[in-house]
């Protein structure tokens, strides 16, 4: 059920209210109550706000740094013993830094395994592969609440100094993916991920709820009066 978003206005009731409202036939308490009712009902229920679009591409970090936690809506982690680096150079991709596996010292083994967690289900998921010297690089596996939801070949153009899109919008509600069997002969690097994070949904206290039936019941009785007062108006 959705309700759209209602002010104290009038002109924001429904046709057949709004009718009975502007003859001047219900007295003004009870359409002070009919809008009070009306606003309680949308301000539990609430309205779905646009989902966050979110860009990470690692440009505001300096060359060589190790990359973990430091973006809210997503975790970069790769296999044991192993670490994610900035590398200074677009690729084609969006400049000045890509990202990379490397080991502990910072030397590029870019052929392990890229862990991505983010912090809620995100939707219209993409991202960018550089550096890569065939055309079939490696596979994407795309979890939905720690489930594998698909798994997604990478396809590329086997220029390592262009960069090629990896479209996973096709999947929804993606909480991690893993970037794995990397068999190009130079491994490749990653860039600009792209995604929209759904608002999370608030569930109502139970006083809330209470205050919701509370406001259902007495738009039930609202309309029942209308229906009352409307039979009236068209006798009179």
């Amino acid at each position: 059920m959705t309700l759209r978003k209602v002010n104290n206005n009038v002109n924001d009731l429904p046709v057949h209210w709004i009718c009975l409202l502007k003859k001047g036939n219900v007295t003004p308490m009870f359409k002070t109550t009919l809008l009070t009712g009306l606003i309680s009902v949308s301000a539990v229920l609430g309205l779905t706000e646009s989902a966050k679009a979110v860009v990470i591409n690692f440009d505001s970090l300096a060359g060589n740094t190790v990359i973990t936690n430091q973006f809210p809506e997503a975790t970069f982690t790769s296999n044991s013993g192993f670490e994610i680096r900035t590398l200074t150079g677009s690729f084609g991709a969006s400049a000045p830094n890509v990202i990379l596996a490397t080991n502990t010292t910072g030397t590029p083994n870019t052929n392990q395994d890229i862990f991505v967690n983010f912090a809620q289900a995100v939707n219209n998921l993409s991202f960018r592969i550089v550096g890569d010297n065939s055309t079939s690089p490696g596979l994407v596996n795309i979890f939905t609440s720690g489930v594998l939801a698909g798994q997604v070949n990478m396809v590329a153009d086997g220029n390592g100094s262009t960069s090629d899109l990896v479209n996973l919008a096709s999947f929804t509600n993606i909480t991690s993916i893993s970037m794995t069997s990397i068999t190009d002969p130079g491994g490749i690097g990653y860039d600009d991920f792209t995604f929209d994070v759904a608002p999370a949904q608030s569930v109502p206290e139970p006083t809330t709820m209470l205050g919701l039936l509370t406001s259902g019941g007495f738009l039930v009785t609202s309309r029942r009066k209308f229906k009352q007062q409307l039979k009236a108006t068209v006798k009179a």
